[in-house]
């Protein structure tokens, strides 16, 4: 789902989202964020670059 799309364009929008239930209360936007999480960090994993110490 988001392979071959790059964070720049993807957490801003996530964030939005975010936001979005904050302000509002409506539920539809922390699911999304929720899947989001899910999707992104929970089933894939994740990476961190950089140095080596």
């Amino acid at each position: 789902m988001f392979t071959n799309k790059h964070a720049n364009t993807q957490i801003p929008e996530i964030l939005g989202a975010a936001r979005a239930w904050e302000v509002t209360g409506e539920v539809r936007y922390r699911k999304l964020v929720e899947a989001f999480w899910t999707c992104v960090v929970t089933d894939r994993g994740y990476v961190a670059t950089g140095a080596v110490c």
